[in-house]
């Protein structure tokens, strides 16, 4: 009896032979641990001081960014974005399916807003959080375990990932125009923050305005870690 013939495993592509592994970078990760450590800290004493010797956003955006635009580095625009989407996206999913039903079963509803079309809308933002979640207020709360305003605490966090949204959405945009103007890039959020201190601007939506001054608030920390992977921030200029 013959044996049959041994067919070879098809050989790999050369790509995915010589593709190195990741490598986590040990200085971000302790820089975002020492950011996350001051956070809790923070909320736990209130010393104001805390935010001045470390601020711990500014470095959270900032490592964000640089992690973007070498996302953008390694893949084409729409894979990177959809990348981080599927990392951001679910986990509020997660929370908005137990929050918004918590909610809805102790009262919450188109009624308790004044504005039962709105209602409907704003409970996108659970999905795609272009602006921040909505949360019921003055809800009773469970005695002993959640108090009176606890779906208000639960969605005021969430303008961190409100923001964080825009931010990879304009990514791509955002390191095209670094590469082409990399000073006004990086200013451009500072010059947007002295025009809505000292500018002519009126309020025109809460929604609409907290998104843009977050954006002036965190946008130069986004850039400037942008830069830092490109090679083109102030202290490390790009070689032409």
């Amino acid at each position: 009896m013959s044996t049959p013939p041994i067919t070879p495993a098809p050989a790999q592509p050369a790509e995915e032979q010589t593709r190195p592994a990741p490598v986590r970078d040990r200085y971000f990760d302790l820089l975002r641990a020492i950011a996350l450590f001051r956070v809790v800290l923070y909320h736990l004493t209130g010393w104001a001081w805390l935010p001045v010797v470390f601020p711990s956003l500014g470095v959270m955006f900032a490592l964000a960014g640089h992690l973007m635009a070498r996302s953008l580095g390694e893949r084409p625009p729409l894979k990177a974005v959809r990348a981080r989407l599927r990392r951001l996206l679910p986990p509020l999913w997660l929370l908005g399916a137990v929050g918004v039903t918590g909610m809805v079963v102790q009262g919450w509803g188109p009624d308790s807003e004044g504005h039962p079309g709105w209602w409907w809308l704003h409970l996108m933002y659970w999905i795609l959080p272009l602006s921040e979640p909505p949360g019921a207020a003055d809800l009773p709360g469970i005695q002993g375990v959640l108090g009176g305003d606890w779906a208000f605490e639960l969605a005021v966090p969430l303008w961190y990932i409100r923001a964080y949204l825009w931010f990879v959405l304009l990514s791509p945009l955002l390191l095209k125009a670094l590469r082409a103007l990399p000073w006004a890039t990086i200013l451009a959020p500072v010059g947007l923050c002295a025009f809505l201190e000292f500018g002519p601007v009126t309020v025109i939506s809460p929604r609409l305005d907290s998104a843009v001054l977050d954006f002036a608030t965190f946008g130069a920390c986004w850039i400037l870690g942008m830069a830092h992977q490109e090679g083109a921030s102030p202290a490390t200029p790009s070689p032409r």
